[in-house]
């Protein structure tokens, strides 16, 4: 096993985008479901941010991030299409020892990201360490058929009553 895979807790706390390009909103969507706030930095955001809702917790920040712009950060994504501006965000978030994916990019990745199979609360994470993207999704495709999205709502109902089943059983 090449990378550790965990799910982050990321509810309320902010994560920085750098870019505003449809690779930094898929980044930025993901970690809105999960919970975050967002702090997008770019000249501009494409058409994607501006369908992510007005649910989304987003706060646009129109120009490069500094380093007291990450102190809150729980992570950053860099997706600019300036390669360098990611190389610059990468080296703020270093020093800020807040861990860092840079798209396209895994030597400079602290994490990967993962395809991913929702049905929430029950979630699969699908990774190749970033060696080939493409057949991480390819599994993905293949488990969400297997998948139906009633299971979501199984674990919910179980989620609901575990502390009764675990008062009446000693041992699972």
């Amino acid at each position: 096993m090449d990378q550790l895979p965990i799910f982050y807790n990321l509810k309320d706390r902010w994560v920085a985008v750098v870019g505003g390009n449809s690779a930094a909103a898929r980044k930025a969507e993901v970690a809105a479901r999960a919970g975050a706030r967002l702090k997008v930095f770019a000249d501009k955001l494409c058409d994607e941010f501006h369908n992510l809702g007005s649910s989304i917790n987003l706060v646009h920040i129109p120009r490069a991030p500094r380093a007291d712009d990450l102190e809150d950060c729980a992570l950053i994504y860099c997706a600019s299409d300036n390669d360098e501006q990611n190389r610059e965000a990468r080296a703020l978030a270093v020093a800020a020892r807040i861990p860092c994916n840079v798209v396209d990019t895994p030597e400079l990745c602290d994490f990967t990201m993962p395809s991913i199979v929702d049905r929430s609360p029950v979630v699969i994470a699908i990774s190749t360490a970033g060696a080939s993207p493409i057949l991480g999704r390819m599994i993905k495709a293949r488990l969400e058929t297997l998948l139906p999205a009633a299971y979501g709502r199984v674990a919910t109902f179980v989620g609901r009553h575990r502390n009764k089943v675990a008062a009446a059983l000693r041992d699972f």
